[in-house]
């Protein structure tokens, strides 16, 4: 497994084996410290009082409402980082599920069963996110939209609010195109 650049995380998990596993694979990974909390209600005394670079959530209600914690860290004045990359680790990868993370602003997710790999991948991909911050009343958050191509310059920005230009009707017969470089 390749290593990653030293970072420290906050685990909050439901049970010592969960927090177990989780600190073996990211040890595994390279990342030095890795803090561990049961309780939610911790979860701004350990950031304020640590140097935390990604908070990694297990999503297991109704011991642990991961996106509902998430919403907290992003909205609460009381919240010591709002921009901390969060990953949330879920057991059902329901598309109500999903949307709810997304809409709470978490960074990346993470379905169980997962492997070693897929836990670096989405801890790279949290620590290195570029997308822009958006802090606005409806929203606070990474960016949700992950655009392909960003050279679209008109003023709605969904794929499905592009109108697609008609194709221009080709006039040259096919003796022309011959000679048409």
């Amino acid at each position: 497994m390749n290593k990653i650049q030293p970072v420290s995380v906050l685990c909050v998990v439901n049970g010592k084996n969960a927090a177990g596993g989780l600190k073996l694979l990211l040890n595994g990974a390279g990342v030095s410290q890795v803090f561990a909390t049961e309780d939610a209600d911790d979860v701004f005394d350990i950031v304020s009082g640590a140097s935390i670079d990604v908070l990694l959530i297990q999503d297991d209600p109704p011991e642990i409402d991961g996106v509902e914690l998430c919403r907290e860290i992003r909205n609460s004045p009381n919240s010591p980082d709002i921009k901390m990359p969060v990953i949330l680790i879920m057991k059902e990868s329901s598309m109500k599920r999903t949307v709810d993370a997304t809409t709470a602003g978490v960074n990346e997710m993470l379905v169980y069963p997962f492997s070693a790999r897929k836990l670096l991948q989405r801890l790279t991909a949290a620590i290195n996110d570029e997308r822009e911050f958006i802090q606005v009343e409806t929203y606070v958050g990474p960016d949700r939209r992950f655009l392909k191509k960003w050279d679209y310059r008109g003023p709605m920005r969904r794929r499905d609010d592009v109108v697609q230009e008609p194709e221009e009707e080709d006039f040259c017969s096919e003796a022309m195109k011959k000679f048409v470089l």
